[in-house]
């Protein structure tokens, strides 16, 4: 971190330059500077005009220009206004806490709202929009507050009001930009400046390395730079302590781009930090060298990796498991010069566009798109994470993924060392099962004390598709367990890893587990070899939401979805090895919180060996379509030799 630390502005410096500007330039033209101390010389620049939240005047007038020539831009235009002319018979928000504790609904509808008008009115200044964006701010005047207490709905809330603020800036009138500014500092900086000074316990997002942190900094800080000009002390050391936090944030991409908490909290906290940067380089000319941030140029990688077939993704942790390439990917392309980037998104912006998507795409760039230009296979140290796959273009192909743990930090995670999904022929056939409700009693608590977030199913081992040994009322996995990839091959016609999970159960001498995708990427191998420290029980687990039937005396599991099949055997030199089927609910010996999620239409294959102390367990997945014949199982071979017979 030392050789990677940002150069800071001298934000006091700013502050006196702009204490020079009079509130009563309110209409004119922006052109205060700022002043950057940079060791042997200061560098003055000038702060453009209003737009400069996201995109500048030059973006909005490029894309005037272009949505009745670029095909994209001009489907992304038409949906766009659909849903805008949707909104303008829409009753306006009210306040309403989300089960008495979150406004964050209300943030986001809001947000929604502002891009979607504001937009079509950039475009085409039909004055509709403009009249009922209004109506939804003067709703949020009346709002007491904006619910500080869960800072996340104060965030984006002031974003929403900053980019409505900024983009209309010379449309409002002097007493409708008074209002805004007033709700943005009243309810949303002095709260933030507040917890920005203090230790509470409500101000832990502000320095961690979570999603909270980009969300809340990049929130403050965008409404910070929107209202700079009329209220400079406070929008400066707004900006000074943005500047010293947001770092903290963006070292959770750290070393590869890849994220602890999941693909939704990854997508949350970057669309966030992707507004943030490109606001500042608009209003400031500089982004305070957070570009050069270690992992964050590669993390665009990660959520490609991530995403599987069709609507899919690696859902580990609380994260939903759908596929989550938003705008933000538009950005990345654009700043790193990676088309593969713009292309991806664009294909989901097709059916789904955002205000995002119309001024972060970049025709050149995805013109310049090599579809094939991403291996195959990935490891991404920061969550231990692989990801196998048959083919980029083909949607009914393979998809396989495997996890370990590597970081201190358990939020928004699970007990999951060794959990897998695995999708073929456009169907996720080993699921996960993603979040519980937020509001459970001590859903995010990870003591040992009373009941913890280790007490829910969704949250412990058992939930996952994954190993448990002997399983207790504790947790069924070592919360504090690290468990790494020992190795990773990417080849041709295959590719595997192996992770070791020792860490993760306390009664284990050894338990390593390897997945495979091999014969011509047509098949997957999960294989597990487990040493204990005296005899057990042993769990193997895998949920999923199809049809299952158990055939060959216990050694077959036929997973069905309609006319698509996965053939799942068997092939460990231990014969005694049996599929069962089961509820998707805690064990007999384990807790069952009253108010947890029943998991209705999930079943759970698992494989179950008593009082055992060496244990290997082999299993091959086969796609199935039409009733062919299935061909090529492997023999077991021990995952020592795995690097030698490949």
């Amino acid at each position: 971190m030392k050789k990677n630390r940002f150069k800071l502005i001298s934000l006091k410096l700013i502050c006196t330059v702009l204490l020079m500007i009079s509130s009563d330039s309110i209409g004119s033209v922006n052109s205060f500077n700022y002043i950057q101390s940079n060791n042997t010389n200061v560098v003055i620049k000038s702060i453009k005009e209003h737009p400069r939240i996201i995109a500048s005047k030059n973006d909005f007038n490029n894309l005037r220009r272009i949505i009745n020539t670029d095909d994209h831009e001009k489907l992304w235009d038409k949906k766009l206004k659909v849903s805008a002319d949707k909104i303008l018979s829409d009753p306006t928000v009210k306040y309403e806490l989300e089960d008495g504790t979150s406004l964050l609904p209300i943030s986001r509808q809001v947000l929604e709202r502002v891009y979607n008008l504001a937009i079509m009115y950039k475009l085409h200044g039909d004055s509709k929009y403009k009249d009922r964006l209004w109506k939804e701010i003067e709703a949020v005047s009346k709002f007491k507050d904006f619910n500080p207490k869960h800072f996340l709905d104060t965030a984006e809330m002031i974003n929403a009001l900053a980019i409505a603020y900024d983009w209309l800036y010379y449309d409002w009138s002097y007493k409708q930009k008074e209002i805004i500014r007033n709700m943005i500092i009243q309810k949303g900086l002095n709260p933030a400046l507040k917890l920005y000074m203090s230790n509470s316990n409500d101000s832990w997002w502000k320095n961690s390395n979570a999603n909270w942190n980009l969300v809340c900094n990049a929130g403050v800080g965008i409404a910070a730079l929107a209202i700079a000009e009329e209220e400079p002390v406070i929008c400066n050391a707004i900006l000074e302590y943005v500047i010293k936090y947001i770092p903290n944030g963006i070292m959770g991409y750290a070393p590869d781009g890849a994220w602890n908490e999941g693909t939704d909290y990854w997508q949350y906290g970057t669309v966030y930090l992707s507004s943030l940067i490109s606001s500042m380089k608009i209003a400031l000319g500089i982004d305070f060298n957070l570009l050069s941030s270690p992992g964050l140029e590669k993390t665009g990688d990660f959520i490609i990796h991530a995403s599987g077939q069709e609507k899919y993704s690696f859902g580990y942790g609380d994260s939903s498991g759908r596929k989550v390439l938003g705008p933000e990917m538009m950005w990345l392309g654009k700043v790193y010069n990676k088309p593969y980037y713009v292309w991806q998104r664009t294909i989901y912006a097709d059916s789904n566009p955002t205000a995002l998507d119309m001024l972060w795409y970049s025709s050149k760039i995805y013109s310049n798109t090599k579809k094939n230009e991403l291996p195959l296979d990935n490891y991404f140290r920061r969550s231990e994470i692989t990801t196998f796959r048959s083919s980029w273009d083909n949607a009914t192909g393979i998809f396989a993924a495997i996890k370990g743990f590597n970081f201190e930090n358990r939020n928004h995670t699970d007990l999951d060392s060794g959990d897998f999904v695995i999708q073929a022929n456009g169907v996720q056939w080993a699921e996960e099962l993603g979040a519980d409700n937020y509001n459970l009693p001590g859903y995010f608590n990870m003591s040992k004390n009373n009941l913890n977030r280790w007490s829910y199913y969704r949250k412990r081992a058992e939930g996952q598709n994954t190993i448990v040994i002997n399983p207790n009322k504790g947790a069924d996995q070592n919360p504090n367990g690290i468990t790494k990839v020992v190795s990773f091959k990417s080849m041709t016609d295959k590719a595997f890893s192996i992770i070791n999970t020792t860490s993760a159960y306390n009664d284990a001498v050894k338990s390593l587990r390897g997945l495979m995708i091999f014969d011509n990427r047509t098949k997957v191998l999960l294989q597990d070899e487990i040493e204990l420290k005296d005899f057990g029980d042993v769990w193997w687990f895998m949920h999923t939401s199809k049809n299952i039937s158990i055939e060959d005396n216990g050694q077959t599991a036929v997973l069905n979805d309609g006319n698509k099949k996965l053939w799942i055997h068997i092939i460990s030199p231990d014969k005694n090895l049996r599929f069962n089927e089961m509820d998707a609910k805690p064990l007999s010996s384990s807790p069952n919180p009253i108010g947890q999620n029943k998991n209705e239409g999930i079943r759970k294959l698992t494989i179950h060996v008593n009082h055992v102390k060496k244990l290997n367990i082999a299993i091959v997945f086969v796609p199935e379509d039409n009733n062919n014949i299935i061909s090529n199982i492997p023999k077991f071979i021990p995952l020592s030799l795995w690097e030698k017979e490949n």
